[in-house]
């Protein structure tokens, strides 16, 4: 009977544990990775390969100040070889944005706690936070900070700097401007650019990947 008991309850731990369990890696990881596009366009219905090929609108419909909305801001990175690619993805960010009614006359800012970034591998993750590589302790967050959009070759990018340990160096960041989303009724802007890690202070590996490349899909706030 006491093992019968015993048994029972293990049982009903299991359960409440499994029930209460946070997303597993592996959901996390197509959660924080997966770009539901849902746009103005007809073409705009479905997350799709490379988002960059649906139809985009005018940023300048855009005019104005915003938030970004941190509670559903999409990430994605990956650096490596073909065979040893290297995913994550940041679980949330800040920023605000001003479209100027002259595109140019457009400020960025955003903030990129190094803790929110995650490889979906918890060990890799405590050891990428310490002091042989991002040192999240001195350098708790990286920034981007523009205050220029330029329209070249039919495509919005955004001329700022890139803060990662400290460091800043030039990032152009290419912007696509997706309309309204119709089911949060929020703008919907998306951005890829990518880094050279090295060029920050971090010691080169061909086999972990020098080069980081990165696309975003963010929804704004219109600031009061």
């Amino acid at each position: 009977e006491k093992l019968t008991l015993g048994l029972t309850l293990l049982t009903l731990l299991v359960s409440i544990i499994v029930g209460v369990t946070p997303l597993t890696v592996n959901e996390e990881e197509e959660a924080l990775t997966s770009l539901e596009i849902v746009g103005t366009s007809a073409n705009n219905k479905k997350a799709v390969e490379d988002p960059f090929m649906l139809k985009g609108e005018p940023l300048e419909k855009l005019t104005g100040k915003y938030s970004i909305l941190d509670t559903t801001v999409r990430l994605n990175f990956q650096l490596g070889p073909k065979g040893g690619i290297t995913k994550g993805a940041f679980r949330k960010f800040s920023g605000t944005i001003h479209i100027g009614e002259d595109i140019s006359n457009s400020k960025i800012s955003v903030e990129l706690p190094v803790k929110e970034l995650t490889t979906f591998n918890s060990y890799r993750d405590e050891s990428i936070y310490e002091e042989g590589y991002f040192n999240s302790k001195k350098y708790p967050s990286m920034f981007y900070r523009s205050d220029k959009i330029v329209f070249e070759d039919n495509t919005y990018f955004t001329v700022g700097e890139f803060e990662m340990l400290g460091k800043k160096l030039p990032l152009k960041v290419e912007l696509k401007y997706l309309g309204i989303d119709p089911l949060s009724n929020k703008p919907v802007l998306l951005g890829r650019s990518a880094i050279d890690r090295t060029q920050y202070g971090m010691t080169p590996d061909p086999k972990e990947g020098n080069i980081v490349d990165f696309m975003f899909k963010i929804e704004l706030i219109p600031q009061q």
